[in-house]
């Protein structure tokens, strides 16, 4: 009684297996079908679609890849070596509106500001200029190295 059991419970689970495999491609025709490599089994059709749709993908990255190369080079690039040349070439120093309080009571030009003078920059904000810049100067050496790359 107990071996009849553990038959038809094997019986049963080869069925399923066997079932399992044909859903999944591994029976062919009712023998097992074993693929060697790593390329799935496809028609030529639809090696053909596949090859096409990669030769599309390929055209279209390398579009956006121009694009964007000639974004940097033309607009990026250009604009940050204006501000790494700013910063190199700062003085540290920035304007203020002076504003007289005994010629505004005359004048009655409440709202207006007055003349301009020159004066430094508060330590805190020279202080940034020097890392800003390294970072600067960094960021526009990996944009060349990408650049010639690309």
């Amino acid at each position: 009684p107990g071996n009849d059991h553990d038959t038809s419970s094997h019986v049963d689970a080869v069925a399923q297996t066997l079932a399992v495999m044909e859903r999944s491609g591994a029976l062919l025709d009712g023998k097992l079908f074993v693929e060697v490599g790593n390329e799935p089994h496809n028609s030529s059709a639809e090696l053909k679609a596949e090859g096409t749709n990669q030769d599309e993908t390929k055209v279209d990255a390398r579009r956006e890849l121009e694009a964007i190369v000639k974004k940097l080079s033309s607009k990026r690039l250009h604009r940050l070596s204006q501000w790494i040349h700013a910063l190199t070439y700062a003085d540290g120093m920035m304007e203020r509106a002076v504003v007289d309080p005994a010629s505004l009571a005359t004048s009655g030009d409440v709202g207006k500001a007055g003349p301009v003078s020159v004066v430094l920059l508060p330590e805190d904000k020279r202080a940034l200029r020097g890392p800003l810049l390294q970072q600067m100067m960094k960021l526009k050496g990996e944009l060349d190295d990408v650049l010639k790359s690309a």
